[in-house]
């Protein structure tokens, strides 16, 4: 798991939407909201998710970066379709941040302890 992850100790959640997708206003603010809660915790040091992904494309001559789900959501047709196409544009995204079908999404959280510190009492203590 170092390699891939380096020192950090990763968190996998998973969460699947039975009856829609992950592209709609009301779940996309829960993440948003889920996502600051846990980066509000002690252990927490980054997340990776639906909602904090920097999302890189190119754009005539430039490249252009930002967030693959905006800051501030309208909930508009226009931008939740901007989400999938952005979602469907990257094969990076396919199978590692959401499913083929986009009902189910994965969150890592990267805590901020080591690998060998992560069940040590004073880690669990940590509240």
């Amino acid at each position: 798991m170092a390699k891939i992850f380096g020192d950090s100790v990763p968190l996998l959640i998973g969460i699947q939407r039975r009856y829609s997708t992950i592209i709609d206003y009301k779940f996309l603010e829960k993440m948003q909201e889920l996502d600051k809660q846990l980066l509000a915790l002690p252990l927490v040091k980054s997340v990776v998710s639906l909602t904090t992904t920097t999302h890189i494309e190119a754009a005539g001559d430039s490249i252009v970066s930002g967030k693959l789900v905006p800051e501030h959501l309208t909930g508009s047709p226009e931008e939740l379709n901007t989400i999938t196409e952005r979602l469907r544009s990257l094969d990076t995204y396919n199978r590692s941040l959401v499913s083929d079908d986009l009902k189910a999404t994965q969150t890592i959280i990267f805590l901020n302890v080591k690998q060998e510190e992560s069940g040590s009492p004073e880690t669990i203590a940590v509240s």
